[in-house]
Order: structure tokens, then sequence, then C-alpha cells
């Protein structure tokens, strides 16, 4: 899959700008501290190693946290960071094609 031409990335818990493909991504780690009067950084260009699996979200949703397994073989709820892969933009026109048009979401 070729790489995205401008990383959008969201964290977990923040709203989601728009409904696609993302994937959980890591992020590498910055070389200052951040300052309470800049702005947050942007995500880097270029490839960003994967943290988990692609998932289809929901624009204006929550992202949400990732489960892993921790030492115990016990499920962890992890908080992560989503890179956009594909926007969806087919319904912003307002159209359902038919065969859709029953679906419903939470």
């Amino acid at each position: 899959m070729p790489e995205p031409l401008r990383n959008t990335v969201v964290a977990s818990g923040k709203a989601l700008p728009c409904s696609g493909i993302w994937e959980p991504v890591e992020l590498p780690m910055r070389k200052s501290a951040p300052s309470l009067f800049s702005r947050s950084a942007e995500a880097p260009d270029g490839p960003l190693p994967p943290a988990g699996c692609m998932n289809y979200l929901h624009g204006g949703s929550d992202a949400p946290t990732i489960e892993v397994f921790d030492a115990d073989d016990e499920i962890e709820e992890v908080a992560t960071q989503w890179r956009l892969i594909w926007k969806d933009d087919r319904y912003l026109d307002g159209s359902i094609p038919d065969e859709e048009s029953a679906y419903t979401f939470p």
C-alpha cells in the first residue's frame, strides 16, 4: 500500500476528523520537550511503524484504544496514535446507495 502524502494522526480519546481506514502507529520520540505555549508538532512524513490492525473508524467519534496482551497473557487496553490511511468521502454529497440504505451506526 502506498504511504499517504501527508500523515494525519489522532491520539486515542480525541475526535476523528473524518471517516476512513485508520491504522494504529508508533510515533518517534520528540527531540525536545513540548512547550505549553507552542502548538503540538505535526506527525512526521514518511513511513510510520504499525502498532496494530487497521480499522474503519467513523468521523466525529473518539479514536479508540487498542488491546494488547501483557506479560501475563492478560488483555490490556493501551492508548495509541491512529494514522489515516484512506479518507472515505464517498457519501459527502448526502447520497446513499439503495443496497446500503438500511445500514445503521451507533
